[in-house]
């Protein structure tokens, strides 16, 4: 039988061990996270993807009713939006919205809707458009998404959650 001081030094020689097995495994971790994601996906490596190259975000300000049904339904609203600082000069073009909403318990999304014209927006630059919203028109005590996307800017968009507090023009969602 062993004696306990022994046992202690085996014990204290096994801990070390483990210790030292730990740091190495975890400086192999450290070295190897480097590199991750150095091999591309093959998707974003063709020559005519340029969705890299864009690096813009539309920034909505305010959203206020613009115009309402016979049923007292908000159909469309003003949006005063600016481009977000830091990015990249875009065309009005290059912009569209789209909305969801929550009609007879099933979630709606609509199509985005391209803003027209060519102007060419800076950074910190602000503009307004109308937001149809067609099948997510919302009444009083409503709540409906407005979306903002960058064509070419690869998944951000810009959300704004927007509660019916009153139907009249003017008046902030």
């Amino acid at each position: 039988m062993r004696s306990k001081g022994a046992r202690n030094t085996y014990l204290a020689s096994l801990d070390a061990m483990l210790m030292k097995t730990k740091a190495i495994i975890l400086i192999f971790v450290m070295v190897l996270s480097a590199f991750a994601g150095c091999a591309g996906d093959g998707e974003r490596d063709t020559p005519d993807d340029d969705r890299n190259s864009i690096s813009a975000r539309v920034m909505m300000v305010e959203v206020t009713v613009e115009n309402t049904s016979a049923d007292d339904n908000v159909t469309s609203a003003l949006v005063y939006a600016k481009l977000d600082s830091g990015s990249e000069n875009t065309t009005m073009d290059k912009i569209s919205y789209s909305s969801e909403c929550n009609r007879y318990g099933e979630q709606v999304h609509t199509e985005a809707v391209y803003l027209t014209g060519e102007t060419e927006l800076t950074a910190g630059e602000y503009f307004e458009f109308i937001a149809e919203f067609s099948e997510c028109t919302a009444a009083l005590n409503e709540t409906l998404v407005l979306r903002c996307a960058i064509d070419g800017v690869d998944g951000y968009k810009s959300r704004a959650d927007l509660e019916v507090s009153s139907t009249e023009k003017g008046r902030k969602l």
